[in-house]
């Protein structure tokens, strides 16, 4: 009798083991199930925002090949609303120069020569190239034509906080107009009042866009 106690609690206790090991397992296959749905639904999603992403690039280098003189327009021509494209949508922010350097610019030159100067003032100030902390450079001019600037002067120009001296650049190097601030900015520009940038001249600005005060990317 008592030999066939032992063995009754001998098979329960392996019947316990035996329905835990399978809860276990159950429990892991379940979350193996549920991981590899998730893992599933991330990369669709992540392949989703891939082909928006090279298709929010190719629809801009569409847009920029069908307005290769848009320099010389006098309203924005890129297209900066949100576009819709299968199951989600892509915004596009391009950031171009203004025009480029049509020949080489040795430091002594006092004529600029550009593909075009429509979107520049009169007179005022331009910089060549992107960085003025390294090779870029402002340059004072008195005038223009078509496709120069008169340089009055090519050695120390300050802008602001910024100092940069005459340098060599070479072709196709980007020029860009230089519209200096006529009120400080704070640096809180939460208020509506502060959030204005007012400048000397913002002549043919593009409709939205990165405007850089001295190194501050705004």
């Amino acid at each position: 009798m008592k030999r066939r106690n032992s063995q009754r609690g001998f098979l329960l206790i392996t019947a316990v083991v035996l329905v835990v090991v399978v809860s276990l397992l159950v429990g892991a296959m379940a979350f193996m199930f549920s991981m590899s749905s998730q893992s599933g639904a991330d990369n669709l999603q992540s392949g989703q925002a891939l082909f928006l992403a090279e298709s929010g690039t190719e629809y801009e280098q569409r847009k920029l090949a069908q307005n290769l003189d848009w320099y010389r327009s006098a309203t924005d021509p890129f297209d900066l609303t949100t576009q819709n494209l299968g199951q989600g949508s892509f915004a596009v922010s391009t950031n171009l120069p203004v025009t480029k350097l049509k020949t080489r610019a040795l430091a002594a030159d006092l004529t600029i020569q550009v593909y075009s100067t429509d979107r520049f003032p009169a007179s005022g100030f331009l910089q060549i190239e992107d960085d003025v902390t390294a090779s870029g450079e402002f340059v004072a001019y008195s005038g223009k034509t078509a496709t120069t600037f008169s340089a009055s002067s090519r050695g120390t120009v300050t802008i602001g906080t910024v100092t940069t001296t005459a340098q060599t650049h070479l072709r196709d190097s980007n020029v860009y107009p230089v519209a200096t601030l006529v009120t400080n900015l704070p640096a809180n520009c939460s208020a509506p009042a502060q959030s204005q940038i007012i400048v000397t001249d913002n002549t043919k600005f593009l409709d939205a866009g990165t405007v850089v005060v001295d190194t501050e990317e705004i």
